[in-house]
């Protein structure tokens, strides 16, 4: 791929992680909360009512339902608004959001001429939403939370997960209670779980709004996906159940062994066999210890992890479910400080005022997941300047996660360093493999191997 074409495909991806809310209410529209998603007056129309736009935050896209064509995400919404080819609104929204520089723009847009086919062919492969499958928004979170309990009270956990999370992950039974880990069940206990949502809630409908849940066209009840494996309940700060990720006994080189207990391929259903099916999102879970004895916030991957930092600081542990899915954490931050557990757990007002990131110990040499890193903290950053930032390292042979060293009793190897020290010095070891390498551009430092880079880091990181 050439340079024009890789620097336009990662800015569009970018561009695309952008909520679709903010650019909507940035533009002078005001959203309307309904549900999980929102509605406004359509600002394609002079008259119209406020329930024919709708907004979805789950989904990241827009619809106007009286318009043909007029659906799509954040950089169509722009395209359309201010009646400039996809590829123009994404370079504006680029420019907007800090994403890419003037001069950047100037190299890759300003000056150049696109052909029309390749400006089509963009936005076939980025505006890819077809608004007639989309047939519900994701159910508020206690809705979420009330439906998923109904479900949580007819599974069980196996004496082989049991003994997974109590010896290699050394979670204590308690927690395990706590949390509501358990085997994930067979279709057969859909038929008694369906008659206590029934009993719960008047009818099955709400399981419409349920990621996990759908329905086979010619069947009356309601199923869902069948998975092997641990079923992790997900949760907020306000401990109610937000999702449900499923670690499976067997990843079979199928992808990451950590999914999440979604219906999204109902609503996309080529065969139009299945119906109300719902995306998952990529909620971000919480963890609060039953007493907070140190007013900090850890950031880190992965709920396992999240526990161990919570058990051993005793502290408030945020994990996001992969490193590039942070995009909802100044959301979570906010009801951290807004909760009543939070601030029954630690015995006043909580204000965050101090937060460690802890990432794998690859971040050092893995640019792809320090670059999501530097992207969530310049974030934090922006919303509250008086923030303390650090993140947490060891060296790598100790272990990969907070949790391998938690459990290998050897804490003692990890350090923290301000924010802007490490980025500082961190931007020296890219300056160094650009020296070195005689690279143009950051995407080939991307793709160097690990060992390659990490000999960088190890020489001319100083810390």
């Amino acid at each position: 791929m050439i340079k024009k074409e890789s620097f336009i495909e990662d800015m569009i991806e970018e561009v695309k992680l952008l909520q679709i809310e903010t650019i909507i209410e940035e533009s002078g529209v005001k959203l309307y909360r309904s549900g999980s998603g929102y509605n406004a007056y359509s600002p394609f129309r002079k008259s119209g009512s406020r329930t024919s736009f709708t907004v979805s935050p789950r989904l990241n896209i827009f619809r106007d339902w009286t318009m043909e064509g007029y659906a799509g995400n954040g950089i169509k919404y722009i395209s359309l608004l201010e009646n400039v080819s996809y590829l123009e609104a994404s370079f504006i929204l680029a420019l907007r959001y800090n994403i890419i520089k003037e001069e950047d723009y100037e190299e890759f847009f300003k000056r150049r001429r696109f052909r029309k086919d390749y400006l089509e062919k963009i936005e076939q492969k980025h505006n890819k939403v077809d608004p007639s499958k989309i047939l519900n928004n994701i159910a508020e979170p206690d809705k979420l939370d009330k439906l998923f309990r109904v479900f949580l009270n007819h599974v069980k956990l196996s004496e082989e997960h049991l003994n997974h999370l109590l010896n290699e992950r050394k979670i204590p039974m308690k927690v395990i209670e706590e949390i509501g880990f358990f085997t994930f069940p067979s279709r057969a206990i859909m038929r008694k779980f369906n008659q206590d949502v029934i009993s719960e809630f008047g009818s099955d409908d709400i399981l419409k709004e349920i990621p996990g849940f759908f329905k086979r066209k010619e069947d009356k009840s309601f199923t869902f996906m069948r998975y092997k494996g641990i079923g992790i309940p997900i949760k907020n700060a306000f401990e109610e159940i937000i999702g449900i990720q499923i670690r499976r006994d067997d990843d079979q080189g199928e992808g990451s062994r950590y999914v999440w207990f979604s219906s999204s391929f109902a609503i996309d259903d080529p065969k139009g066999k299945t119906e109300f099916g719902t995306s998952s999102g990529s909620p971000i879970d919480v963890t609060i210890p039953d007493k907070i004895k140190y007013p900090v916030v850890f950031i880190t991957e992965g709920k396992f992890k999240s526990i161990k930092i919570a058990e051993t600081y005793n502290c408030i542990s945020i994990s996001v479910q992969g490193v590039g899915t942070w995009r909802n954490i100044k959301k979570t931050i906010g009801e951290i400080e807004s909760s009543e557990i939070v601030k029954k757990a630690y015995g006043k007002d909580f204000a965050v005022k101090n937060i460690y990131i802890a990432f794998d110990a690859d971040m050092c040499y893995n640019i792809r997941v320090y670059d999501q890193l530097k992207k969530m903290s310049d974030s934090l950053i922006d919303n509250n300047p008086a923030l303390n930032i650090y993140y947490a390292y060891w060296p790598v042979d100790c272990g990969k996660g907070i949790d391998d060293l938690i459990n290998n009793k050897k804490q003692d190897k990890i350090k923290k360093y301000e924010k802007n020290i490490w980025d500082i010095n961190y931007q020296k070891v890219i300056d160094k493999a650009f020296e070195g390498e005689k690279f143009e551009r950051i995407e080939q430092v991307k793709e160097l191997e690990k060992e390659v880079f990490k000999n960088y880091f190890d020489k001319y990181m100083i810390l």
